[in-house]
């Protein structure tokens, strides 16, 4: 039976030649072949006897097995079979980490991240901010002590808890990853020049959509100041970059400030900077 482990393995590491799963909560566009998912729930199957016997040999490939199950679920839009072969990936990784911490934490946070996508895209949207919680906080214990573990890596994992809150409507904590993620990205793209700068833009782009909705979050409940704050706060980063989709951002948020509470906006600015609003065409202000 352990040969045919390894023969599965190796036919469904090379059938297809789809990419290792990703927590990028972008969409794919690659599709699953139906030998593929048949020869991974074969696999799980037989990994999953041979745990019984032998666990710290084949749980943690039976771990594995699971999250490019879960993967290929998720290609064919079977959201809720991903969503249960992620949390059976976790799990069975999380008593591997409990055995050997060293060699498993990295793969318990990396199917935690997983795990945040696939309960998104099932519409389990609540229930996908802790596991990107418990992702991010591996992740940043890992990155003290492990130097060969990327610091980019806790920047993805900030950029992934904020686009969790967001989807639940927490664009406070949400802001509080995306100002951390800017931060280390800059560090890191000033250490190696070159060097991470489209995710720097991605950063970014998101961070400034987010300040843009809590501006009109703050207006449409007239909680005029915090409108403030938040527009005063996209302004500062509209400074920091020259990125078309964060002067965008900005753009439309002074806008729809100006025209849904011009008074209010102006009154509650003055009293914050002691300056006047700034004008839609003012290069320093809204434009």
């Amino acid at each position: 039976m352990p040969r045919l482990v390894l023969a599965l393995e190796s036919r469904t590491a090379l059938a297809g030649q789809w990419p290792v799963p990703s927590a990028d909560p972008r969409p794919h566009a690659e599709q699953s072949e139906p030998q593929q998912l048949a020869d991974l729930q074969e696999l799980s199957e037989l990994c999953a006897r041979l745990a019984v016997s032998d666990p710290v040999a084949y749980e943690p490939r039976l771990a594995q097995v699971l999250d490019e199950l879960a993967f290929c679920h998720g290609l064919l839009g079977a959201y809720r079979q991903a969503v249960e072969a992620a949390d059976r990936s976790v799990a069975l990784f999380r008593r591997a980490a409990d055995r050997d911490p060293q060699g498993y934490e990295p793969e318990l946070a990396r199917t935690l991240a997983n795990l945040v996508i696939r309960r998104s895209r099932a519409e389990m949207r609540d229930d996908a901010v802790a596991p990107a919680r418990e992702a991010l906080a591996i992740t940043r214990r890992l990155a003290e002590t492990d130097q060969s573990l990327p610091q980019s890596l806790t920047v993805q994992r900030l950029e992934l808890l904020a686009w969790s809150l967001r989807r639940t409507g927490d664009d406070a904590q949400a802001l509080a990853c995306y100002t951390e993620a800017e931060r280390l990205q800059r560090e890191l793209t000033a250490a190696e020049p070159g060097q991470g700068e489209g995710t720097l833009t991605t950063v970014l782009t998101d961070f400034a959509d987010t300040l843009r909705a809590t501006v009109d979050a703050h207006l449409a409940a007239r909680r005029f100041d915090d409108a403030v704050s938040a527009l005063r706060r996209l302004l500062a980063l509209d400074g920091r970059t020259d990125l078309p989709a964060v002067h965008a951002a900005r753009l439309v948020a002074f806008t729809d400030a100006h025209d849904l509470a011009a008074n209010e906006i102006r009154r509650a600015w003055q009293a914050a900077t002691t300056e006047p609003f700034p004008s839609i065409g003012d290069p320093e202000g809204a434009a």
